[in-house]
């Protein structure tokens, strides 16, 4: 059987982002009977992510990119895998370069543009991509850009968009799968200031550091409500009127499903990504975690829960922009472009 050898990393620590989408993509591969294989380094997290998905993997141990090489050359010539993945911020050009030496065909996600690829295929599914000058070393390289490529997860490429109601009541609070800063404590005390009948869902990790803060103040307030590593994320995010979000992968998650979302980027790589969605409409962005005005994000969330008709125009705006379908769009264009070589 074919092959794709996928070398991307995660932890709870730094974020599950790039195996998370690489699994997107390793599924709809395996669908189409091509066998994905991850090259990690050990993570008990990541291992307990593929194992739970039945998709292979392989532990890498070099301490340096040049022996890393030398180490997926060791593991291509026992897979011979016809496509290599690339997704990581941790390379180097350098290591790219030999990267696809050794490959039948290079495959690089990238989302702030800062190599000069000499891969055959370069996917940026941001919404600002169109915008960034890439510096490209491969004059036949297929790039795929824009929400149309967005890989999302099977849960959310199946999924039909909520409906807009009159009465705006119940809010969600997202801030990215490990919340590296510890913002969702803050948001929802914030919320809880505003003087309205609503209902707040929070969505975090087992491994959130202020989980204690979380569980006292839902002691308190009958209207909260903490969820933990949802095994359904698309129902938790259906429930909700509107959203409070990190600026990464949620962003398209939360778009595809339409709902009105207020962003807050974590880490600087989202900040365009914020800037981008505000621009074209799409959701408002409020700024970074740690300039943010507090008074100003709870007057937009009550401009939100009092106008349905911006509450519908953003709703209109994310379903027609970003396309739930973006992880087949990606491997068939990966399939047809390889066949063209």
């Amino acid at each position: 059987m074919k092959c794709i050898a996928i070398r991307a990393d995660g932890s709870f620590d730094k974020g599950m982002g790039h195996i998370m989408r690489c699994m997107s993509i390793a599924k709809e591969f395996k669908n189409r009977n091509i066998e994905p294989i991850f090259l990690i380094k050990k993570n008990e997290n990541t291992e307990e992510l593929l194992n739970l998905s039945n998709i292979k993997y392989r532990n890498i141990y070099s301490i340096n990119l040049e022996s890393e090489i030398e180490e997926i050359k060791e593991i291509f010539n026992e897979i011979n895998p016809e496509y290599t993945l690339s997704d990581s911020y941790w390379i180097s050009n350098e290591y790219l370069k030999s990267l696809k030496n050794i490959s039948k065909m290079l495959i690089s996600i990238d989302d702030n543009n800062l190599y000069q690829y000499p891969s055959d295929v370069v996917i940026n599914y941001n919404l600002h991509s169109n915008d960034i000058e890439f510096k490209l070393k491969n004059n036949k390289l297929k790039m795929l850009l824009g929400s149309k490529y967005c890989m999302l997860r099977k849960e959310f490429q199946e999924a039909i968009p909520i409906k807009i109601k009159d009465k705006a009541n119940k809010i969600l609070i997202i801030m990215g799968g490990t919340d590296i800063n510890s913002f969702s404590n803050i948001v929802l005390e914030n919320l809880l200031r505003i003087d309205k009948n609503i209902k707040i869902d929070v969505v975090v990790a087992k491994s959130y550091k202020n989980e204690h803060i979380l569980r006292c103040i839902e002691k308190d307030n009958n209207n909260v409500n903490i969820i933990y590593n949802p095994s359904n994320m698309v129902s938790v995010m259906k429930g909700c009127d509107l959203a409070i979000s990190a600026g990464g992968t949620t962003v398209y998650e939360l778009g595809c499903l339409g709902i009105p979302t207020i962003l807050i980027p974590q880490v600087d790589n989202q900040i365009s990504i914020a800037i981008k969605a505000d621009e074209l409409g799409l959701m408002i962005n409020m700024g970074k975690y740690d300039c943010i005005n507090l008074d100003d994000l709870n007057n937009t969330v009550i401009k939100l829960l009092d106008n349905i008709e911006l509450r519908a125009k953003m709703h209109e705006l994310c379903i027609d922009t970003i396309d739930n379908k973006g992880t087949l769009n990606v491997v068939n264009e990966i399939i047809k472009y390889k066949q063209q070589l």
